[in-house]
């Protein structure tokens, strides 16, 4: 009777699944899995990250690009801790990831053994389930539900913890042979008749609806049934600024994002305006919301979203349907074609209003800069020469609000993203990676600042070693200048360990073998992109730009705050 490892029952359990890439940093409790993976290299490519948070990071964005669960893994003690923070983001954002972690031996358990921690209890407030897996026995049954749950309802993160000892032990090949299978569920057949009828009364009872576009949207892949809904019922549409992209923000009906980090001053208006805002796929964050000022107090609200524990939570609901954003709003389709006239909205006087509003708050940034570049003019260059269907990944900070409310998304569907459940610094360069392994013929950009680049800096050797051809632009300020804004418009311009030496990154990337360009003035933008656009190599451009006190970035509470300060 032939024997079989718990590890390589872990590795063909993951390539039943269809895993192609699994992302990590290798340790101590984790050979055993690393001779697996060694053994199944052609159907399943590791990635070695130079960090585990990398690692964690770069297996999100490929879930988000993909729509596939993304894999990564790290060792036990300091590997699991660095991990957290990817696995949290992922699992907030409702993005379908497995962290597998492995572990010290079940029997040097609690005898102060190096790296021996409780991993179960650190993952548990981070994700949707977590266990930790006893005997190579149990691992299919556990593949399987782990996968089952990463994708079902609202998607989240698993944590599977593996003691070396397990993926050590041998046991029969035939004891575990008929549950080496990949499950597979029917298609949902979902049916809102009742939830339909007054959802349309409502409509018909306002007079100016507005739909807001969530993550959800692009989650659930429902970019096509909110556009066909929208242009048979006329009804205008913003988004969040994780719901970027859900629909073509060239469209006539596209109000663009929302909130606050981002989000358009006539946008913000007309959903205040509104008597009936239709959330779909949308938590009604702090950030979406204003802080929950958004809608009017005498609005009527429609929450649609696949969690029961979002529905009311922020706001009282008229009406609230609990189900994933593409099966309401097909079937919703579905019914006002059969039994409504299309809405005639290309001439309506709304529609006009719209694409006026767009044009003066795109042309309101469009004026004279000082001798410094400002991030508006990389956004503009970047509009003017990036293909509609590239992969733009934007760290938290100074590029944020800029790409969010003033890049112009065309094509719907994920092209852009932003980590917006925690902004953990450092997720925009290894995640450029993984988009270009997930979609090598897309052009892919990653956006990130000083500060964050601090984080990461060691994944151009990754960048390099793979030859993932994405072009870096960093927006080189000298400091931490998210937080150096805060102190300027809210604490007396005390400023305060936000600062950092003069650091020239074109130089670094070259140091690990990465082409790169400094870029000092705005006249030098053009050019630079131009050269980064086709490139088949990894490419670091360094742009010396301003620090964002001096000019304030579409951020509502701080465009207000400054307004106030100028009056004084």
């Amino acid at each position: 009777m032939i024997s079989i490892k718990g590890s390589k029952i872990l590795v063909k359990m993951l390539k039943v699944y269809g895993v192609e890439f699994i992302f990590g940093v290798p340790g101590d409790t984790g050979t055993a899995l690393y001779e697996a993976l060694f053994d199944e290299k052609e159907s399943i490519k590791h990635v070695l990250a130079r960090q585990e948070r990398s690692a964690g990071f770069m297996a999100d964005v490929y879930a988000r690009l993909t729509g596939k669960t993304g894999i990564c893994e790290a060792p036990s003690g300091g590997g699991a801790t660095y991990i957290l923070p990817a696995v949290a983001e992922a699992n907030d954002s409702s993005i379908p990831l497995i962290a597998i972690t492995t572990d010290v031996a079940e029997n040097e358990k609690n005898k102060n053994t190096i790296t021996d921690l409780d991993q179960y209890s650190i993952f548990k407030p981070i994700t949707k389930w977590n266990t930790v897996i006893s005997s190579a026995n149990g691992i299919p049954a556990v593949i399987r539900k782990a996968f089952r749950l990463a994708n079902s309802g609202r998607p989240g993160a698993i944590n599977l913890s593996i003691p070396k000892n397990v993926l050590e032990e041998e046991v029969k090949e035939e004891e575990i042979a008929s549950e080496i299978y990949r499950e597979k569920t029917p298609d949902e057949k979902l049916k809102f008749e009742n939830e339909i009828k007054e959802f349309i009364h409502l409509i018909k009872n306002a007079e100016f609806p507005v739909i807001v576009a969530g993550g959800g949207v692009l989650i659930s892949g429902a970019e096509n049934e909110l556009l066909e809904f929208i242009e048979y019922s006329g009804i205008p549409v913003a988004t969040t600024i994780t719901g970027k992209g859900s629909v073509s923000e060239i469209h006539p009906l596209s109000l663009g994002v929302i909130g606050g980090n981002g989000g358009r001053d006539y946008a913000n208006e007309i959903v205040k305006n509104s008597d009936l805002v239709i959330f779909i796929g949308c938590k009604t964050g702090s950030v979406a919301t204003l802080n929950w000022s958004l809608v009017s107090k005498n609005a009527r609200v429609i929450q649609i979203d696949i969690d029961p524990n979002v529905i009311g939570k922020n706001y009282k609901n008229t009406l609230g349907i609990t189900t994933n954003a593409k099966s309401f709003l097909r079937e919703l389709t579905v019914f006002y074609r059969n039994n409504f006239r299309k809405k005639e909205w290309i001439n309506d006087p709304i529609t006009k209003r719209i694409l006026e509003y767009r044009e003066q708050w795109l042309t309101s940034f469009d004026r004279k800069f000082r001798k410094k570049i400002h991030p508006f003019q990389i956004i503009k260059e970047m509009q003017k020469l990036l293909p509609d269907d590239s992969i733009i990944i934007v760290d938290p900070g100074t590029a944020t609000p800029y790409i969010a409310g003033c890049y112009i998304q065309k094509k719907p569907g994920r092209k852009i993203i932003f980590p917006r459940a925690h902004g953990g610094l450092g997720y925009a360069l290894p995640s450029a990676i993984a988009a270009k392994l997930a979609f090598p013929d897309l052009p892919v950009f990653s956006l990130i600042g000083d500060g964050s680049i601090g984080f990461c800096l060691g994944e151009l050797e990754t960048a390099l070693r793979l030859n993932a051809p994405a072009v870096f632009i960093v927006f080189n300020n000298g400091c931490f200048s998210w937080i150096k804004t805060l102190q300027f418009l809210y604490h007396n311009e005390k400023y305060f360990s936000v600062d950092f030496h003069p650091l020239d990154y074109s130089k670094i990337a070259s140091a690990f073998g990465i082409k790169s360009m400094k870029i000092k003035q705005p006249s030098e933008i053009e050019t630079a992109l131009i050269q980064v656009v086709n490139t088949n190599n990894p490419f670091l451009l360094d742009f010396t730009i301003d620090e964002l006190p001096f000019d304030i970035p579409p951020v509502h509470f701080w465009k207000e705050i400054n307004k106030m300060k100028n009056s004084e």
